[in-house]
């Protein structure tokens, strides 16, 4: 709503050419009236193709010139971010490599779409290293690119647990076939157990929305019988009572005596959600096999 009000101002007396002048030497604390006209400007060819890549360029140039102070580098590539084209992805890859601009550059690469932006961040992937690899692994994550798969395959061995825990969460939200096959094989170092499992639950909850119910219960039914604590094994049965609840019915009607308060509170739970006629007469029959807590929770589903 801010920049909609912006760009409905009047013309600044500044030009676009006089403010990224005096970007130049920008520092933190001084007059912003050049970053206002810059911004005014970017905003206002936000939906101009023409005018965009024009505005870029020439932001691009400024940006590229080694003196630009670092204040000025961190503005351009925010303005970048509402009109950067593929023509400003090489120098922005370059910005990768170095420590301070690494962040902000990889943003303004995640909101340029289309292939030239997502192969310079797996470019990148190989010879980054710290935070900003983990930095790039997310990136490739979040847009879901498949073509990093047998990239990001390697990092879950990573010596840094916290390369190998991103790396699993990237294939979890990719999500494709070949990403959930290799979470399901994956290994990774005991700090980043925990993240590999989430990646797994949420490539299952994936896939079962894009229509993948096959390869989602099966990753379900491996949770589940998998020799991992009971509030981690949930996650399997509750997954598995959303795509597959006949395969989940006995699993479910089953659980109900364990002695496991967790995986028995579950089983009540679920056995809510069940359907039909079939499962309501198994309910019945399980109710004298259970103690008085767990009757009280039955009769209550």
């Amino acid at each position: 709503l801010a920049g909609l009000a912006l760009a409905a101002e009047s013309p600044p007396e500044m030009t676009l050419d006089q403010a990224l002048e005096q970007l130049k030497t920008y520092d933190y604390g001084q007059n912003d009236k050049p970053l206002r006209v810059i911004e005014l400007q970017a905003l206002r060819h936000a939906t101009d193709a023409a005018g965009r890549a024009d505005v870029a360029q020439r932001l691009a140039a400024v940006l590229a010139a080694p003196d630009t102070p670092h204040a000025a580098r961190v503005f351009l590539c925010q303005q970048l971010l509402v009109v950067g084209t593929e023509a400003q992805v090489p120098l922005l890859a370059k910005m990768l490599d170095d420590p301070q601009t690494a962040e902000i550059a990889r943003y303004t690469l995640d909101a340029i779409p289309g292939e030239a932006s997502l192969a310079a961040l797996r470019g990148a992937l190989g010879r980054l290293q710290g935070s900003p690899r983990i930095g790039v692994i997310n990136s490739l994550g979040l847009r879901r690119d498949g073509a990093s798969v047998s990239l990001l395959a390697p990092l879950l061995s990573h010596t840094d647990p916290q390369v190998a825990a991103a790396a699993a969460e990237a294939l979890g939200k990719i999500a494709s076939p070949e990403a959930a096959a290799i979470l399901q094989k994956a290994a990774v170092a005991p700090q980043a157990e925990i993240r590999l499992h989430n990646a797994r639950l949420q490539c299952a909850e994936r896939l079962a929305a894009a229509g993948d119910t096959a390869t989602a219960t099966e990753i379900y039914e491996r949770i589940w019988s998998a020799d991992l604590p009971a509030a981690r094994r949930v996650g399997g049965l509750v997954g598995l009572a959303k795509v597959a609840p006949d395969k989940a019915v006995p699993i479910v009607l089953s659980t109900l005596t364990a002695e496991d308060p967790v995986l028995r509170a579950t089983a009540t739970q679920l056995a809510r959600r069940l359907p039909g006629g079939a499962m309501t007469t198994a309910l019945v029959e399980r109710l004298p096999q259970l103690d008085g807590a767990g009757q009280v929770l039955l009769l209550d589903a």
